[in-house]
Parts: C-alpha cells; structure tokens; sequence
C-alpha cells in the first residue's frame, strides 16, 4: 500500500521548473548588470535631441578660424572638383586623394562651428551617403554622434603650402541614432576640453563637416564601409567615467557552464519521468495483505472452483430481493 503525504503548499518543484528558474534568473542577472551602462539606459529612452545651442559646451580656442578660401568661393569649388575625379569610394584612403582630403580640412578652418553647422544639412541618411556618395560629396552634414574611438595622428607631410601646417589630427568612430550600428568616420584637428581619447570610450558630441567619400576597413570577419568626413566637432556629454565595469573573463564561460548543466538536468528528469513505472495504490478493503470480509471475494477458492465440474463465477446478474 502507497501512502501519500499531503503537502500544505501544493506539489513540490519539479525539475524543469526548478531549472527554468535558475535560468530566469540569470537572465535577469545579465540585464541588470547591463543596465549599470548609461548606454543601455539612452538607447531605450524616448526624448527628443536638445537644440545644438543649449547642450553644446562652449568651444573656446577650438572655433579659431584661419583666413581662406571655402566652398562658398566658386573657384575653390571648381578646383576641388578636379580633386574629386581622382576619389574611389568603397576603398581604403589613396595617397592620391590627399589633396583633396587637406583642401576639405582647410575649408573648415576658414569658419566657426556656428557658420558650418548653420548651412549644413541635418538629415542626411546613412544609406544615401552609402549608396549615392557622388551626390554628396563635399557637402556639409551635421552629425550628432555616439563615439565609440579616438585616436591621435601625426599629420603627413603633403600638406598643401598655402595653407598652415597641422601637427596633428584627431580621428573619431561613432554612429548616430539613424545609422544604428553602422558607424561614420570624422577627422579634426581642435578637439575640444574633455574629449577623451582612446580606442575604447563613450562620449557624446555633435559634428560639422564636409563629406568625402565612403572609405572601408577591415574587422576580424569582413572588410566594411563609413562615411568619411572633414570637419569640426564640439562635445555635448562625456560618459566615459560612468560606464559599466568590464565584464570579468571568468562569467560567460561560467554562464554558458550553468546553461549546459540547467538543459542537461532538463533532460534527465524528462527521461526519467518518461521510464518510470506507474504504480497504482489499492484502497485497503481489497488489500491482499488483509483478512477477507464478509461478501469479499476469496482468492483462495479459484484452486477448489477449477476442479469442480461447474463454473466457479457466475457472470449472471443476481435478481433483485433474493
């Protein structure tokens, strides 16, 4: 006889659910510690950019403007046009489009942030500039980026003599929130304060500048492409300092090991439920451990019935008041 023991709180955890728990919880582990990045918080936020005006930092020496020709003179626009027919897009930066690449540079010096940004176009979609740069090029297009890298060079020697030599120029990797995870590429020469520097940073600014080409680079897995620009760049918010901590080598090996266990375990108990006989209990008046009762069945007459000529069960129902 199976005895049941009677549980005040409903049956106990079984073992998918106790594995569909710990999963749970990991996941929801992961998110929070995710969450901890600022970026993760603005991705999901709903708000509308500020206007450039009142959430740029004031640019101090880096709106230092250089006298010069610009694109507003039609015959420097003539000559660069010249320039243009040597560019190639979808290609690395060539030696020949250097002339080009400092001319661009050099027209953003003759004007402040303001006066760029003011005759620039605002909504320029990544994949015009992808699919139609001819169009575009040496045009001014107003970024607000999410930069991600950048790094410092020392500027090349085929600088143009008529304009003033650059010791440096700043290089920066960011995408905006039209672009997603496809990134641009801008190049400066006046950074502005607080700009970190670094292959690995978080700051948030906005870009004026002329538009060259569609440039590629390469990544572990393919070669892929970014709209190349030259312009200036004032920064808006730097996050650098309250992004989430690196996350330790150690987790998701550990991670991928509790998620292997967890299916695993999932298995077996459904296995083992599959194999595992079904006993049914019996109630105690027909236990054969007990004494027969009055009008009970006697398991030990089927030897004596068997050797009498007549049936020993009648299948017949009985009549009624006998």
């Amino acid at each position: 006889m199976r005895h049941h023991r009677t549980r005040p709180f409903g049956q106990s955890v079984t073992g998918m659910r106790a594995a569909s728990m710990l999963m749970a919880l990991l996941v929801v582990g992961m998110l929070i510690y995710r969450l901890k990045d600022p970026g993760m918080v603005t991705a999901f936020a709903d708000e509308r950019e500020p206007e450039a005006s009142t959430v740029v930092a004031p640019a101090g020496d880096t709106d230092a403007v250089v006298p010069g020709p610009n694109d507003l003179d039609e015959e420097e626009v003539a000559a660069i046009e010249k320039e243009f027919e040597k560019i190639i897009d979808r290609a690395p930066l060539k030696s020949r489009e250097m002339t080009a690449y400092w001319r661009l540079l050099g027209w953003s010096h003759t004007q402040t942030f303001a006066e760029l940004e003011k005759r620039a176009a605002n909504d320029v979609p990544f994949t015009k500039l992808w699919e139609q740069p001819e169009k575009f090029r040496g045009k001014l297009i107003r970024l607000r980026m999410h930069v991600r890298r950048v790094v410092d060079w020392d500027a090349t020697e085929d600088q143009p003599d008529d304009q003033p030599k650059v010791k440096k120029v700043y290089e920066a990797w960011g995408w905006t929130e039209e672009s997603r995870s496809f990134p641009y590429v801008v190049v400066f020469t006046d950074p502005p304060e607080g700009l970190p520097i670094g292959t690995d940073i978080r700051a948030e600014v906005v870009f004026v500048g002329y538009f060259m080409k569609v440039m590629t680079y390469k990544t572990a897995d393919a070669t892929r492409g970014a709209p190349f620009l030259l312009g200036r760049v004032h920064l808006i918010a730097n996050n650098a300092g309250s992004s989430a901590p690196p996350i330790p080598e150690w987790l998701i090996p550990a991670i991928i090991g509790v998620a292997m266990i967890g299916c695993g375990f999932m298995i077996w108990s459904n296995l083992k439920a599959r194999h595992k006989p079904k006993i049914s209990s019996l109630p105690r008046d027909l236990s054969v451990d007990s004494a027969p009762t009055e009008g009970a069945f006697d398991f030990g007459s089927l030897g004596t019935a068997q050797a009498s000529s007549g049936p020993a069960i009648s299948l017949k129902p009985t009549q009624r008041g006998a």
